[in-house]
């Protein structure tokens, strides 16, 4: 049987979400809406089977460090006992959140992106070999060690003052867009499909942990006037958790294409709107459960199937979330503003996962 292409794919799941919409309709879906949800769902997919590939390939993070020359080149400025204790401390602090967001995930899902599992070490066989990451959660770590933006918006110190100084603000933000800039640049100047894809889920996996981004765009709009500062507090739906008791429904959120468009769609709207743009957007988190719970499972086995330049194909044509990245200049209101958005933020880790 010959197998599918993408765009068969996406007619498939496409009558499938308009099986979620003909009975969801209380307001009338945008002509995006569509193409958004499938989209999303399909990449989804895509990286959880890079996740699940991944995790075979995985080695032990002592064996990583040791092949890790940058590392090495500071075992030799510092010493290996200062620099293991502090890989040490943030592999803790890596692995303590990533446990708390599987088990959440886990609970109210049934099912956890893989990247987040790092499997604990039990017996002696297993100490003694250590624990074995995947080259994704390798990276993941050593950005957190590396560029302290990550590990000060994680707990919350970027959005005081106290903790982190307005020029300390500008240069983290700075070497923030240094590495992305890298990762981007690292596409460009290779022919790699395999480069293509991992770097952009490295870019996904980054937008989707800490909204850096997203919050520069509102910091930008604000002191532009084309957003007003009283609507900042609100924003956290198009980048956090979504968590709906009430329903019992809980979504993450990953819809870094959508962000923009409907950020558009706010700086040019009245207070009457508002109500309508959440929950369209609302919506399109209603949407990918309800694909992954009908078709998840199918497409993740279909999605071995396909070839490296097929998914790179896919990505640059309909998911380059590289679009996403901002050219920054920080002035001293568009900081204020941004610790404001940080703030409001990351309110959310204590509500969502107790």
């Amino acid at each position: 049987m010959q197998r599918r292409n993408f765009k068969e794919l996406q007619n498939q799941v496409e009558d499938i979400l308009h099986e979620f919409m003909l009975s969801n309709n209380e307001y009338p879906y945008q002509s995006f809406f569509v193409g958004d949800v499938v989209n999303q769902f399909i990449v989804e997919i895509m990286k959880m089977e890079y996740d699940l590939s991944s995790m075979k390939n995985a080695t032990s993070f002592r064996q990583q460090i040791l092949n890790d020359a940058a590392i090495q080149d500071n075992v030799a400025n510092v010493g290996f006992q200062v620099e293991k204790e502090k890989i040490s401390r943030m592999f803790k602090h890596i692995k303590e959140n990533r446990e708390k967001e599987a088990s959440a995930l886990e609970y109210l899902f049934g099912y956890f992106p893989e990247e987040l599992r790092i499997e604990d070490i039990s017996g002696m066989k297993a100490k003694i070999q250590g624990y074995k990451v995947s080259q994704v959660q390798y990276t993941e770590i050593q950005n957190m060690i590396q560029y302290e933006i990550f590990l000060k918006a994680a707990n919350g110190q970027i959005g005081k003052s106290k903790n982190v100084s307005n020029e300390k603000f500008v240069e983290m933000y700075g070497k923030y867009d240094e590495l992305i800039k890298n990762i981007y640049h690292q596409i460009e100047e290779s022919d790699s499909e395999e480069l293509l894809v991992k770097n952009t889920f490295a870019y996904f996996v980054i937008q989707w942990k800490q909204p850096l981004e997203w919050v520069y765009k509102i910091a930008d709009a604000v002191e532009a006037a084309e957003l007003s500062e009283k609507r900042v507090s609100r924003l956290g739906l198009y980048c956090m958790p979504y968590n709906e008791p009430e329903n019992d429904f809980h979504a993450d959120n990953r819809f870094l294409i959508s962000r923009n468009r409907y950020f558009d769609m706010l700086c040019y709207s009245d207070e009457n709107e508002i109500p309508y743009i959440e929950w369209l957007y609302k919506h399109q988190l209603y949407a990918l459960q309800y694909l992954k719970d009908a078709v998840g499972e199918s497409v993740l086995e279909e999605m071995k199937k396909f070839t490296l330049i097929e998914k790179s194909d896919f990505i640059r044509q309909n998911y380059w979330i590289w679009n996403n990245m901002e050219s920054k200049y920080w002035t001293n209101k568009k900081i204020k503003i941004a610790r404001l958005a940080f703030n409001s933020f990351n309110s959310w880790l204590d509500f969502y996962i107790k």
